[in-house]
């Protein structure tokens, strides 16, 4: 993988959706689908993170992408938009070609067990708060490599 793959965007626009941008997703879904050329993910491997009308002049409509239902971590698209739908801005940090078999080696109890191997972890005391499966993108000069990990 090249460090193309790695895919930071901000485009100014003019784009006025049919779709009420209180509806956040479906909001987004319609954006994302009339400039896919231009951010070359589908809309269905984006979920809504949080909407929000500011000062009743402009939505801020953040996404986060997944991979296979997967959240990838550190993505975001943002798309900023007026009360009538129309979008003016938008951008993130997206990664494209991700090819990553999405299914984990290990369940979630075998990791954590390795995970505690080797550490001073007591379950009486030591919290453990995220356990959530996620694609981790590992970003170097010439490539991204991508693997899944329980965070």
């Amino acid at each position: 993988m090249c460090s193309s793959d790695l895919t930071p965007r901000v485009g100014l626009t003019q784009y006025q959706s049919a779709i009420d941008p209180r509806d956040g997703q479906r909001f987004a879904d319609d954006f994302i689908g009339r400039y896919i050329d231009r951010i070359k993910i589908n809309p269905g491997d984006f979920k809504l993170t949080s909407s929000k009308l500011i000062l009743n002049k402009t939505y801020f409509i953040n996404l986060s992408q997944t991979y296979n239902g997967i959240t990838v971590w550190g993505s975001k698209l943002g798309i900023k938009a007026t009360p009538e739908g129309k979008v003016f801005l938008y951008g993130g940090q997206i990664f494209t070609g991700i090819d990553l078999n999405s299914t984990p080696t290990f369940p979630l109890e075998s990791a954590r067990l390795n995970a505690y191997s080797g550490i001073e972890y007591n379950p009486a005391t030591d919290l453990i708060q995220y356990d959530n499966l996620y694609v981790l993108p590992l970003i170097f000069d010439d490539r991204i490599d991508y693997y899944l990990g329980y965070l």
